[in-house]
This record gives structure tokens, C-alpha cells and sequence, in this order.
């Protein structure tokens, strides 16, 4: 009997480890299959976005290029020239700069140097003469261009007249008469390296993705970073600074105008990217496109339920191993303590590879809503939900908010401050500048400034508030989430306005980045995960007596959300280690149970001290959970609350099997000397523990 029941505990230990082995290989598959669709995914959204790129830059060059053709022809004068670039700036707001540059004594005999240019000041065209700022002939871009003789990007520079970044596009031009062509001159336009950052961060990238451009020469010409654009680096510099060698053949490629695609970390956000680049045509800039590999992979619960079953599997692989290995069948006290110690260890094997598991794969956020990371998004919701339907047109007021601290009070109360601000349109007279937080408890808010931006105005506040929020997560504690979401409303009711992200004061808006956040925002126990814009449904159910505002007309509502990780450490030492020292102890008072004489006149045991010391258990423990039912405040019952019931299952138990074991002449606590209740203790204790955590965090 003995030998037919090892058989079947070997057979099925090799049918589980086997099991094991097949659900390993087919988690590896649906990663390396996910990571495949994933990078193929980014490829083609690189590819998407330089297309959009090219064909915008493509709509620029046709201007300088008919300047030039009209000056080689003479049908446009040197003296009529300003008028043409002029009007090449009122009808391309991507140009910050155009002009004409002549060789010396170019334009005729007696003048050296011409060189009539117009600027973008704000939203004015100025115009003005190089010549009389510097002599242009000594600087690079008119070199470059003169030794290229044909049409030419150049690299990036700073402008000596307009004391700004900038890029241009170049083309000669000639004398009417001339058969050799001799260039005369340059065309050339200037797009200013912030319009060019403008327009790259403007590119749908998805939730995580960001783009930087790169010149031919490797030289940042767009990037969140914009201290590379500001000191001019190169990708190599970037490299080297990083020690990055994924970045410098990325770079080799960009030289060699050739795609690219490298892992690598981004300085960003600190987290695993895919970085992709694909050749401008127009320009033989590169485009380039990260994406965060986590966002892009598996859905976290995905990956974090195949593993919870490959350990699983591998659990009952081990249970049944031990029982192989300690030769249970035997029934030796040794042999069986072994084997209840190693399923013990399995069990909090198990429960420790959850637990890491979660924290390491948690469930993505859920909040229902349209979030906005950047202006493609933001325009996609506005022609979808406010401009649809026979309305007037409709204001943008963008807003912007900073947080610059925040604590977690009560169960539902979150304090925080920061500055919120609005930038309007002046010529919008029936706007009254303010705002509300329409879950705010209380709300204090002081006005820090207020300024003129050309034909806008932005006024900003100081403000305090504390908002009630409705933490659904908590059951989960300790490996909940919280969402603060700050929903923000005018002051006021306006029919035809809409509160709109203000996009451009912020240099990323990757969540990840936690854009709005003060960095050295200081959030004990909790870490910051991300950090973004939403429009939420929203259904008051009131017009509150006056015409109906659009957020309340298309059922959205604008608000700023910042999502915050618990950290493991503080609830682990607050509620986890006192059920682990009572456990200990509780094991130790069944232990020394014994109705062996030489055992009882060691440890002086009775009955009735066992039942004493496990109600002076009971009461810390009990003191303990209500402590966390106040901290946490949920309705339910949440996840660490089951190892509390647990452990009182184990208390009651012990005192229990004491008396048992005390009063009773025969049964199971009898057996060896009550060896079956000390066996089963850790096993149960665990056990349960585990069953509780596979149910709450699978």
C-alpha cells in the first residue's frame, strides 16, 4: 500500500513539474510575442510620424525656393523683396525668419553688403537690414550655404540679430543674365528651434511615446531635454555623458542618414525604452520616437496572472516533492516534521512571489475618461465633444496647475497646494478669470499674479485645498493605489467655453514624467507613479438654473489626476510583523504542550496558561485591525484584514486543542503527544494566508 501510494505521489509530482515546465514556455511565447507586436507597433507609429513631419516641412521649402526663382528671373525686385518676405511670414506661422543675403557687391557696385530680413516678435513682423547688425559673411550658415550652391538645411545656430535658436532652409539664387549661374545670393527662411520643438511634441505618439529630432550632424534640434537643444549637443555628446553606447550607434545611423532602433533608458523617466529613428527626406534630419517598453508590453494583470499560475503549478510540484523527499510514507516524527516545514515554506514561498509580483506588474489605471497627453489628443477631444452640433464658437481658457505638496489625510481626505492658472484671450470680455474644485471640502485661494502676453492674458493663483476622494483600491491594501483626481471648473457659467489643458507650459507630458508635480514633492509612505490630464464623464443632473455650460452640455469635466503607489516597507512593519511575532508566539504555546512528564517539568505546562496567554494575544491583535479599519477607512474588507481572521482561527484553535489535549484520554490531539495540531499549525497558517492573497491579488 505504501509503495502504490509513492508511486502516485511520483507520478503526479512529474505530471505538475512538467506542467510547470509547459506553462513557463508559453508565458515566454506571449511575451516574445507581445514584444514583437509591440516594437512592430512602435516601427510603424515612427514611420506614421515622420510622414506627418516631411509633409509639413515639405510645405516650406516651395517658399524660399519661389523667392529665389523670382529674383534669378527679375520679376521680383531687391527694393520689393521685404514685402514678399513679409507676406511669407503672415501666411507660414512656422516661420520665425526669411530674408536675402548678397555676396559682397552683389546687389551692385557701390554696396558691399545687402541683406533684407523680417522677424516674428510676439505676434508682430518686424523688418530690418542684417548688414547693419553684423557682417553676415563670416558666420556658417551663409558658408554653408554658398559652398552648397543649391538648396540646403543647414545646422542649427544662434541667431546674432534675433538672439534666438534657429534652423533654416537656404537656396541660391541668381543674375537674370547669367548662362553659368553664378549664385548672387541666398533665400533662405528660419524656423526658430522652440517652433521646431513645438511642432515635434505635437506629434501623436501615444500615451508614453515622446519624439526628438536630430540635424544630420547629429545635433538636437528637439527634445524634452531642453538644456540639448539650448547648448547645441549632439547625440554623441549625450552618449558619452551617459555612457550610452546604444544612443552613439543610433547616432552613427543618423549620420549616416540610415533608420535606427536601440534599447536604452530614457532621461526622462528613468524607465526602459525603445528608441527609433527614420530619415526626414526633405530636410535629412532624423525624426526620432521612445517609447516606454512597460507600456508598450503585456497588460500588466495579463503577465501577472501567468505567472501566479505557473506558481501554482510549481507549488504543487513542490508539495508533492517533499513528500517524496522527507518520506512521509514512513511516518517517522522526523519525516513528518520535515515535510510539514518545507510545505510551510512553500506556502510563504508562494505568498512572497505574489506579493512581488504586484508590486512589480500592478494593474494599469483604470479612470474612466479621455486622458490628454498632448495637443493631438487634446484637439481630437475638442472636435469630438465640443465642436460637434450647431453651436457658436466656442473659447479655450488654458489651464495649467502645479502641485507643490501633498498629504494623504483621513480615510478620504487628501491636502493639497500648488498654482493653478489660466491664459485667455483678452478680446474674451465676458470671462471672469477664476476657478472652483468642485471636490474640494475646503478651498483657500489667493492670487499671485497676473500678466499680458500679447493678445492674451494669464493670471495665476496660489491655492490650498482639501478634497475628498473615494479610494476604491484600498481592499487591496497594502498593494492599493490611490487616485487624487482635482477636478476643476470655471468660476461660473459660461455657455460657449471650455477649459483646455495648457499644454505648452509643460515640457513633457509623459505620465511617467509626472508633469505638474514638483519634484522634490515629499509624499511619505507613497511613491508618485504618474500624473495627467482628463476629461471625465460627468452627469450633475441639474442646470442649476441657468443655461447649461458645455461641460455640462457634453457630459465632460476637466481635471488633473495624479496617481500614487503605497509603498510596501511601512505596511509590512505596521500590520504584517505583529501577526508574524503573534503567530511565532502562538506556536511556541502549542509547542510546549506535553503530557510527557520529564516536557512538563521543563516548561510547567497547564492548560489554563495556554488559554490566558492566547486572550493576552487576542486583545493586541484586535487593537491592531481596528487601528487599520480607521486608517484605511473602507467599507469592505480588505485584504490584510483576512490575516487577522486567520490568525484569531488560530488563536481559538490553540486554546481549544489545550484543553483537548488536557481533558480528553483519546483522539487527535492524543496522537504522539499532539504531534498532528503542531504539525498542521505553520501548514494552516500559511495556507490560508495564501489562499487569501491568490484570491484578492491574482
Amino acid at each position: 500500500m505504501k509503495a502504490q501510494a509513492f508511486r502516485i505521489v511520483a507520478i503526479l509530482c512529474v505530471v505538475f513539474g512538467l506542467g510547470t515546465i509547459a506553462l513557463g514556455v508559453q508565458h515566454v511565447r506571449m511575451q516574445r510575442s507581445a514584444l514583437q507586436n509591440a516594437q512592430s507597433t512602435a516601427r510603424r507609429i515612427a514611420l506614421d510620424q515622420v510622414a506627418i513631419i516631411n509633409a509639413r516641412l515639405q510645405k516650406l521649402t516651395p517658399v524660399a525656393e519661389g523667392i529665389a526663382a523670382d529674383l534669378s528671373s527679375g520679376v521680383l525686385k531687391p527694393e520689393t523683396v521685404t514685402a514678399r518676405l513679409r507676406k511669407a511670414l503672415e501666411d507660414n506661422p512656422d516661420f520665425f525668419e526669411a530674408g536675402i543675403a548678397y555676396i559682397p557687391f552683389g546687389k551692385g557696385p557701390g554696396v558691399r553688403l545687402f541683406s533684407p530680413h523680417v522677424s516674428r516678435d510676439g505676434a508682430r513682423i518686424t523688418d530690418f537690414q542684417l548688414e547693419q547688425r553684423y557682417d553676415y559673411t563670416t558666420y556658417d550658415w551663409y558658408k554653408d550655404g554658398m559652398a552648397a550652391a543649391a538648396p540646403h538645411w543647414g545646422e542649427p545656430y544662434f541667431g546674432g540679430a534675433t538672439k534666438t535658436l534657429v534652423v533654416g532652409y537656404s537656396v541660391p539664387f541668381y543674375r537674370k543674365d547669367d548662362p553659368g549661374k553664378t549664385p548672387i545670393g541666398l533665400v533662405r527662411t528660419n524656423l526658430s528651434l522652440n517652433q521646431i520643438h513645438k511642432i515635434v511634441s505635437t506629434l501623436g505618439l501615444g500615451e508614453t511615446g515622446y519624439g526628438f529630432l536630430l540635424s544630420r550632424k547629429g545635433v538636437y534640434l528637439s527634445d524634452p531635454v531642453e538644456e540639448y537643444m539650448r547648448n547645441q549637443r549632439t547625440i554623441f555628446d549625450v552618449a558619452r555623458m551617459r555612457d550610452d553606447p546604444g544612443r552613439k550607434r543610433l547616432g552613427d545611423k543618423v549620420v549616416a542618414g540610415q533608420p535606427g532602433q536601440e534599447e536604452g533608458t530614457s532621461g526622462v523617466t528613468g524607465q526602459a525604452t525603445w528608441m527609433f529613428t527614420e530619415p526626414v527626406s526633405v530636410t535629412g534630419w532624423s525624426l526620432g520616437t521612445v517609447f516606454m517598453q512597460a507600456e508598450m508590453s503585456v497588460e500588466p494583470q495579463l503577465l501577472r496572472r501567468s505567472l501566479i499560475r505557473i506558481a501554482c503549478c510549481a507549488m504543487v510540484f513542490l508539495f508533492l516533492l517533499s513528500l517524496l523527499l522527507c518520506g512521509v510514507h514512513e511516518a517517522t516524527d522526523r519525516s513528518l516534521w520535515n515535510a510539514a516545514l518545507m510545505i510551510a515554506a512553500v506556502f510563504l514561498v508562494g505568498i512572497s512571489f505574489i506579493w512581488w509580483v504586484t508590486l512589480h506588474y500592478p494593474d494599469r489605471n483604470g479612470e474612466v475618461g479621455v486622458h490628454i497627453y498632448d495637443e493631438a489628443s487634446l484637439q481630437k477631444f475638442l472636435n469630438l465633444n465640443v465642436k460637434a452640433g450647431d453651436i457658436p464658437p466656442v473659447e479655450q481658457v488654458k489651464t495649467g496647475i502645479f502641485i507643490r505638496t501633498m498629504r494623504f489625510g483621513t480615510a478620504n481626505d487628501v491636502s493639497v497646494t500648488g498654482q493653478i492658472w489660466q491664459r485667455y484671450a483678452t478680446e474674451f470680455k465676458d470671462f471672469i478669470p477664476g476657478f472652483i474644485l468642485p471636490n474640494a471640502e475646503t478651498l483657500d485661494v489667493k492670487e499671485a499674479y497676473r500678466l499680458n502676453q500679447g493678445d492674451n492674458q494669464v493670471v495665476g493663483w496660489d491655492f490650498k485645498a482639501t478634497l475628498r476622494e473615494p479610494f476604491e483600491g484600498s481592499i487591496k491594501y497594502p498593494f492599493d493605489r490611490a487616485m487624487v483626481r482635482i477636478r476643476i471648473a470655471p468660476k461660473g457659467f459660461y455657455k460657449n467655453l471650455v477649459l483646455a489643458p495648457d499644454l505648452e507650459s509643460y515640457q513633457l507630458l509623459v505620465p511617467a514624467s509626472l508633469p505638474g508635480t514638483d519634484k522634490a514633492l515629499v509624499l511619505p509612505g507613497w511613491n508618485l507613479a504618474s500624473s495627467y490630464f482628463i476629461y471625465s464623464p460627468m452627469d450633475t443632473g441639474t442646470n442649476f438654473g441657468v443655461p447649461m455650460s458645455l461641460e455640462q452640455e457634453r457630459g465632460q469635466e476637466f481635471g488633473f489626476t495624479m496617481v500614487a503607489q503605497r509603498q510596501f516597507l511601512d505596511p509590512f512593519i505596521s500590520s504584517v510583523l505583529p501577526i508574524i511575532v503573534v503567530a511565532s508566539l502562538l506556536f511556541g504555546l502549542l509547542i510546549i504542550g506535553s503530557k510527557q512528564s520529564h516536557k512538563i517539568a521543563a516548561t510547567g505546562f497547564k492548560a489554563t496558561d495556554i488559554v490566558r496567554a492566547g486572550v493576552a494575544l487576542l486583545f493586541p491583535v484586535l487593537i491592531a485591525q481596528v487601528n487599520l479599519r480607521t486608517k484605511i477607512g473602507s467599507s469592505n474588507i480588505i485584504y490584510i484584514e483576512y490575516f487577522y481572521f486567520v490568525l484569531y482561527i488560530a488563536i481559538l484553535g490553540v486554546a481549544a486543542n489545550a484543553l483537548l489535549f488536557t481533558l480528553k484520554g483519546h483522539g487527535v490531539s492524543q496522537y504522539r503527544d499532539n504531534l498532528i495540531p503542531k504539525l498542521l499549525f505553520w501548514p494552516y497558517l500559511l495556507g490560508a494566508c495564501f489562499g487569501v492573497t491568490l484570491v484578492f491579488l491574482y
